[in-house]
């Protein structure tokens, strides 16, 4: 009977991403194509496809939720920082053409954060400081590894496999 919770976690997976699909294409319907829930959904949708091993739905759905952001709020909106982690470490993980002008942005746009905002779980901060080790900037990610760390350990269980990723990029660093 060890194999039944494998199942209930990969069936659950796929009910979240069946829900949060026909949500997204609900909120189309309702909003229009640029509003704050589409552009959001797309993210949510290819963060669901990144953490289920499809880096190629998860990169369009990505992409398209970035561009869609930039329309609906030009000078920026903070959960825009999400779409650009998971894409930074999309993009340099594949060695994409334009993976160094996404990294930069995405490196950009985490510092100019203001310093009262919060980090959240969705942030994706821990592919943001994969992207800064793969890029040699082990100060940048040892600092966003920890800051993920600090996170995960207050609301995702050991076994989460964000905080294993953080934990693991952490120890690559000698840490």
């Amino acid at each position: 009977m060890r194999p039944r919770p494998c199942r209930e976690r990969h069936r659950a997976r796929e009910r979240n991403e069946s829900l949060a699909r026909r949500s997204l294409e609900l909120t189309r319907r309702i909003y229009g194509p640029d509003h704050y829930y589409v552009w959001y959904g797309y993210g949510h949708v290819g963060a669901i496809r990144l953490d289920r091993g499809d880096p190629v739905e998860a990169e369009r759905l990505l992409r398209e939720g970035l561009a869609r952001s930039r329309r609906a709020a030009p000078n920026g909106d903070p959960d825009q920082g999400d779409l650009l982690n998971r894409l930074a470490y999309l993009l340099v993980r594949r060695g994409a053409p334009d993976a160094d002008v996404v990294y930069r942005e995405a490196v950009a746009f985490d510092d100019a954060r203001r310093p009262d905002q919060p980090d959240f779980v969705t942030d994706g901060i821990h592919f943001l400081a994969w992207a800064e080790q793969q890029r040699g900037d082990r100060a940048a990610a040892e600092h966003d590894y920890r800051r993920a760390l600090r996170i995960y350990q207050q609301q995702l269980p050991a076994a989460h496999p964000y905080r294993i990723a953080t934990e693991q990029g952490l120890a690559a660093l000698g840490h």
